[in-house]
């Protein structure tokens, strides 16, 4: 019997020294075939029955359709013409057969326990009797789990190294990592394999960064872990005065009045000259924030 050309059997029977042989062909398949042989003598007297029983081998299945989530996966698929009598699911993982499912009758198979962020491989095979119809694949994904944990490891005033921890049940962990500064506008883009940190380098001192770390697959990527730092300031002191005027004689030099200023300034504003004084400080939260390191501080007089 051969299956590619669907010989279903050969009947031999030596005769005169010659070989009889039947080939029977355009069979359905995937279907169970009982053929009998008689022989005649004269044409009217017969011989014993001999029967044989065999199936023509099945057509593959159709429509493999695979669903995931982040540590299981749903299979299913359309049947071939023909009788079958059953399905064989294997599924693999990096080359490796990691389960085989035999004698299924439903036309889906559900797999669970399964690693998160992996590139599963399922194949399918329909089967008629003893014969297996050709095998027919598809891969994808499970969901990725998002990474947890994300934190500072060390931070100077050029680089800052974040880490991580992986999610549970990883095969091979592929991440993004992203860091962003708001007020120098930066955005850096990177993606790592099987480790849980990563340094940024040449960034600006003094700066908050905000970071961020993602699972990611070919095709899928999981809610981030997120994190901030800052780089450590480069302390450089830039100088301000303020002019005081007033009607009232030797108000300006008064010592109360000019650390009453100061303090408003540098503090919360209150009291006498507070508008001005919340007007130079909220100018300074706008431009800055907490995206850079600044600090108001009073400089002492040289002739104080």
């Amino acid at each position: 019997m051969n299956d590619s050309n669907h010989n279903l059997f050969e009947v031999v029977n030596n005769i005169s020294g010659k070989t009889e042989e039947v080939k029977i062909d355009r069979l359905p398949e995937g279907t169970k075939i009982t053929i009998s042989v008689t022989a005649l003598v004269n044409g009217t007297v017969e011989g014993d029955k001999v029967t044989i029983v065999n199936y023509t081998a099945p057509g593959p299945i159709s429509n493999l359709y695979l669903t995931t989530k982040a540590n299981s996966l749903k299979a299913s698929w359309s049947p071939p013409p023909g009788n079958v009598s059953s399905f064989t699911i294997k599924l693999n993982l990096e080359g490796k057969t990691e389960k085989i499912i035999q004698d299924q009758r439903e036309t889906n198979q559900y797999f669970d326990g399964l690693k998160t962020a992996a590139n599963y491989t399922v194949i399918v095979y329909s089967v008629s009797g003893h014969l297996y119809g050709p095998p027919v694949e598809s891969s994808k994904f499970t969901l990725p789990l998002p990474p947890t944990n994300a934190r500072v490891a060390s931070s100077t005033k050029t680089q800052l190294t974040f880490k991580w921890t992986a999610p549970e049940n990883i095969q091979t962990a592929k991440y993004s990592v992203k860091l962003e500064s708001k007020f120098w506008k930066h955005n850096l883009s990177f993606e790592v394999d099987n480790v849980t940190n990563y340094t940024f380098r040449n960034l600006t001192s003094g700066t908050k960064y905000n970071f961020e770390v993602k699972t990611v697959t070919d095709d899928q990527t999981s809610e981030a872990a997120m994190t901030s730092c800052n780089t450590e300031p480069d302390k450089r002191e830039i100088s301000l005065s303020m002019l005081c005027s007033s009607s009232e004689p030797l108000l300006c030099v008064n010592n109360n009045i000019k650390e009453g200023v100061f303090q408003e300034v540098c503090q919360s504003p209150r009291g006498q000259n507070k508008y001005r004084a919340w007007e130079l400080r909220t100018r300074f939260i706008k431009l800055f924030n907490d995206t850079v390191f600044w600090k108001l501080e009073k400089q002492e007089s040289e002739n104080a």
